[in-house]
C-alpha cells in the first residue's frame, strides 16, 4: 500500500511541478517586461527633465541678451 500511495504522490507531483515551473516562468518574464518598461520610463523622464533644464537655461540666456541688446541700443 504505501509503494502505491508513493507511486501515486510521484506520479501527480511530475506535472504539478511542471505547471509550477511553467507558471513560474511566464510570471518571470511578465516580471522582467514590467522592469523593462519601468527602466524605460525612467530614462525617457530623466531626458525630458535634462530637456526641460536645458531649454529654461537657454530662455534665460535669451532674456539676458535681449536685455543686453536693448541696453546697448540705448
Amino acid at each position: 500500500m504505501f509503494w502505491t500511495v508513493l507511486l501515486i504522490v510521484f506520479i501527480l507531483a511530475i506535472p504539478a511541478f511542471a505547471l509550477l515551473g511553467w507558471l513560474g516562468m511566464l510570471i518571470g518574464e511578465w516580471a522582467i517586461l514590467v522592469a523593462g518598461a519601468l527602466l524605460l520610463a525612467g530614462v525617457v523622464t530623466a531626458f525630458l527633465s535634462a530637456y526641460q533644464k536645458i531649454m529654461n537655461r537657454l530662455d534665460q540666456l535669451e532674456k539676458a541678451l535681449s536685455q543686453t541688446q536693448k541696453s546697448e541700443n540705448e
